[in-house]
Formats: structure tokens, sequence, C-alpha cells
């Protein structure tokens, strides 16, 4: 791992915040960028004057502007003067969020969705939440419906092997602490006027409910927080009894009794995913894992996200990017498309191409067909026998030349019949993250 910057003397009031930043980047322990999600206020102003004055040839600072407030073109400006001022690469999202439902889940959606786009499997992306947020998202959730969890430290930006990891170095520091380093450093941040706006649940939490219960309680955080704790070592049992995999859980390993199960599902998908629906809408869930196996279960999460029930397993199903309508593909060779792999090698026994060969979409070809082991097969039953999920076999790639289909890659490939020529085979590699 490059060195970071080990030479800065911590003040009283910085100190703090640079032993929680060396930290996280030990944790880590990765070579690639630190990205740090920056919207201009004081918690993000703080951790990216602290990441780059510890690590400033490898952070970059990453900025969402959602277009849903007045002041939001004035925020991006802010961004670019502090990033150009300290030498910061600064990358900017304007993410399209609809007006109307939930527009705070929609935004967080957007926000994640191309986090996960830029910070790949080499990469670190650090958010500023810190300790009073993490009071408040407790509560919040409280009121909700959603249970007693909150943030974690860290987390895969996305499900799978190919993500990049999500920490918050800065979640066991109270605000006041950033506070004083920012004076400290003399920084400038902008407050964003809608986080006054008590209408908003989290808003009223924090200028309202919170102060009068510490009045009356003056360790209120610390015990939410300890009981966090112990919340959480029941919790990292529970998943080590579910297994490991990423993007799945068996149905057999849950709890047979269905608010257990409930509950486990809630701490599975906690650990893979920022999307956490309500518990009334995760009970409405598990109650149908018991359906006929012709039956398919879903709870969307926000996103193009969902949880799916599919051969004893439920899966944490991911938003496809945006996918072409036709690929050219030379043989042999390996095509990389947004959501995978195709792979074509040269084979002893395989297909014969006649002519151009392309990949497209199998839901661009509905009740297609193709000859192979001596008769014709539906390329839906093949997928279906093949026991692809049903929510991947329109996105599936299908070969094609002159004559039509030429292979499901993995699956089946059309007869050559002794044709003369080289003979090739295919195979499909979907990203880990995506299944």
């Amino acid at each position: 791992m490059t060195a970071w910057n080990s030479t800065i003397p911590p003040t009283s009031a910085s100190g703090p915040v640079v032993r929680a930043l060396r930290r996280a980047l030990s944790d880590w322990g990765g070579d690639g960028t630190v990205y740090v999600g920056y919207s201009g206020g004081l918690d993000s102003t703080v951790l990216l004057h602290g990441a780059h004055a510890l690590w400033p040839e490898r952070v970059v600072a990453i900025h969402v502007n959602h277009g849903l407030q007045q002041a939001a073109s004035a925020f991006d400006e802010h961004c670019r003067q502090q990033c150009e001022r300290l030498g910061v690469v600064l990358r900017v999202h304007t993410a399209n969020v609809p007006e109307t439902g939930n527009t705070e889940a929609a935004a967080r959606a957007a926000r994640y969705g191309w986090f996960g786009q830029v910070v790949s499997k080499h990469d670190v992306l650090w958010l500023a939440h810190h300790r009073d947020d993490q009071v408040e998202t407790l509560m919040l959730r409280l009121m909700q419906g959603r249970g007693f969890y909150g943030m974690p430290r860290s987390r895969l930006l996305l499900a799978g092997a190919a993500s990049g990891l999500l920490q918050r170095p800065l979640l066991d520091l109270p605000r006041t602490m950033l506070r004083a380093y920012a004076a400290d450093a003399d920084l400038e941040w902008v407050e964003d006027p809608s986080n006054a706006e008590l209408d908003k649940d989290r808003n009223w939490l924090r200028h309202r409910l919170l102060p009068e219960l510490r009045e009356r309680t003056s360790d209120l955080d610390e015990s939410l927080l300890d009981a966090l704790e112990q919340q959480r070592y029941l919790e990292l049992g529970l998943l080590q009894a579910l297994g490991g995999e990423p993007h799945r859980v068996s149905v057999a390993s849950l709890p047979e009794d269905r608010k257990a199960a409930v509950q486990a599902l809630r701490v599975w998908l906690s650990s893979r995913s920022q999307l956490l629906p309500r518990t009334a809408a995760l009970e409405d869930f598990a109650a149908q894992l018991g359906a006929p196996s012709d039956r398919q279960p879903l709870l969307t999460l926000g996103g193009g996200n969902s949880l799916r029930r599919y051969g004893g397993y439920v899966h944490l199903v991911h938003a496809l990017p945006e996918l072409e309508s036709h690929y050219p593909m030379a043989l042999p060779g390996q095509l990389t498309l947004p959501h995978g792999e195709v792979r074509v090698l040269g084979a002893t026994d395989g297909f014969h191409p006649e002519g151009p060969v392309r990949v497209e979409l199998v839901g661009a070809h509905p009740g297609s067909r193709i000859r192979c082991r001596g008769k014709h097969h539906a390329v839906r039953g093949l997928l279906q026998a093949a026991r692809v999920p049903p929510w991947q076999r329109n996105d599936y790639p299908l070969l094609l030349d002159d004559r039509g289909p030429l292979a499901v890659p993995g699956i089946a490939h059309r007869d050559h019949g002794g044709a003369a020529g080289p003979l090739f085979d295919a195979s499909w590699h979907q990203h880990a993250q995506l299944r």
C-alpha cells in the first residue's frame, strides 16, 4: 500500500480526526483511490481536508447534485472552489431525481448508484457520517418501524467481489470534534437550508426531540450506542449461520419462526445493501417464501433493486446498467458488456459461424429457437433448464449470425453439421454484484 503522510503533527483539535482517518486507511489496506463524498457541508469538508492532508496524491472528491434545491448550483460552485484551493480532483454528477414520491429515497438510490459506478474494487469511498448521525439514524429507524440497527463502519458498496469498499471513518466521533477541527484548520463550508426544515423527521429529531431527551438523560447517546454494539455481536453470529454468499441466502437457513426469519433477512440485507424496506414489507415477503415453486415472490427496494425468491434462495437483485440493442463481436475474443463478459474461444467441438457475429439480448428475440443436439429448442426453455433466474433471462446474451441464433453462451450452441472452418465455444460470466 502506498504510504500516507504520517508526519502531520495533530493538534488537540485535529488529533481525533487524524487518528480516525489513519485507522480507516489501515483497516482498508488498499492501494487505489480514496474517494470522498463531498457535499460542501461541515462534516464532509472536515473529512476531505483530513484525507487530503494524509494522502494527497490519491484523494478524489465526488459531489452529487440532486437538483432538488435552488441552491444546488451554488453548492457545486463552492465545492469546485474549495477543491481548487486544496488541489483535489473533483467529480460532479447531476442526478435525475423525480420531484414526486419519496424524493429522499430516490435521491439516496441515485447517489449510491453513481457511487457504485465510480468506485472500483481497488478503491474505497469515505462518507462523513459521525456519531450524532448514528444516534439520529437509530431513533429514526425505530420511529419508522424498521428495527434497531445503525450504519456500519464499513461494508461493500455493492454486493460481490468486484465492489469497492465503503467506510465511515468518523462514525465514532461526535460532531463537536468535527467543529473543533474545522475551526482549528480555518475551513469554509456551506449550510444546507433544508437541514432546518422541521417537517422532515430527521430534522425534527435533531432539533427538537433529541435535545429534550438529552436534557433528561445525559448519557442517552452512550446508552443507545452500547445497545447497538451488543446488537452487532448477535448479528455477526447470525450472519455466520446464514452463510457467506454475497448475493443470496438459502431459504432453508432462515429460522422457521416467521418473525425471526424477518429479522434474519433484515440483518443479512443490511450487511449488503443500503436499501432497507420497512419491517411490514419484509414480513409480507417472508410470508410468501413457502409458496409453491412456480410463484416468484418479489420485494422492491428502490432504484430498480429487489429481493426475489428462486431455486430455494432469496436473491438480492441489483438494477442492471443500460444495455445496447446489439454488439458486434470478432471471433475468437472477449466482449465486455455492462453486466458481464462474453468469451469465445476456439474449440474441437463447437459452433461454426456463417457471416458476421453479433451479440444481442434474449429479450429482443421472443420465441427464438436454436437447433442443438439434433433438435430444435426454445432459447427460453434452455435458460430455464440451466436454472438461469427469470430476471436474468431477458438480458442474457445471445450470439447470432446470418442464419439466426448461433449460441446461448455457456448453455448451448447450434449444431455445425460438419461444416468446414473453425469451431468455437462461448461462455458467459455475469458480474458478481449483478447476480
